[in-house]
């Protein structure tokens, strides 16, 4: 698992605007046990600002997607977790492909975020430590901005469960 800060935009001559970081949407997910796992975007438009979040058991989840851009492998005890970040450039993107190394299942969906800073959208990253397979121990996540969005990503690598959290 890992918390994301999602600041606002600048405005002009570096102020900030009266706008704040906001969720927008998810996509639909996909899921897959072998081959190429590809969730759709939710409905979007240029500018906005998307997590690409995978999870899977014990894989590689290979290159980022094209225009993609990685956070890195959050670290588990059994399964794998990632997530990649891009701004849209226009309200049709095409939907990212992963192709992950040796999967049993993998799963991803997209979400979008309005009014992100364009140039440092993520102000800060905490990953979070696994114990077990059913407890996590997360840090808090403190920003030196004002008015930025905490988002926070978990997966539970079991086959059979149902959601972790809602």
């Amino acid at each position: 698992a890992l918390q994301l800060a999602l600041c606002p935009r600048l405005g002009s001559h570096g102020i900030l605007t009266m706008t704040i970081a906001a969720y927008k949407s998810a996509g639909t997910p996909a899921s897959v046990t072998t081959g190429t796992c590809t969730p759709t975007w939710p409905t979007h438009v240029a500018g906005d600002f998307a997590l690409l979040i995978a999870e899977g058991n014990n894989t590689d989840f290979g290159a980022a997607p094209s225009g993609w851009t990685s956070l890195g492998r959050v670290p588990g005890n059994v399964g794998a977790l990632e997530v990649w970040w891009k701004f849209a450039a226009s309200g049709s993107e095409t939907n990212p492909g992963i192709t992950p190394t040796s999967p049993n299942h993998t799963y991803a969906n997209i979400h979008t975020f309005t009014n992100v800073h364009a140039t440092q959208p993520i102000h800060g990253q905490v990953n979070c430590d696994v114990i077990t397979a059913s407890v996590g121990r997360c840090p808090g996540l403190t920003t030196a901005v004002d008015d930025c969005l905490i988002f926070a990503v978990a997966a539970w690598n079991i086959d059979s469960a149902g959601p972790l959290a809602s």
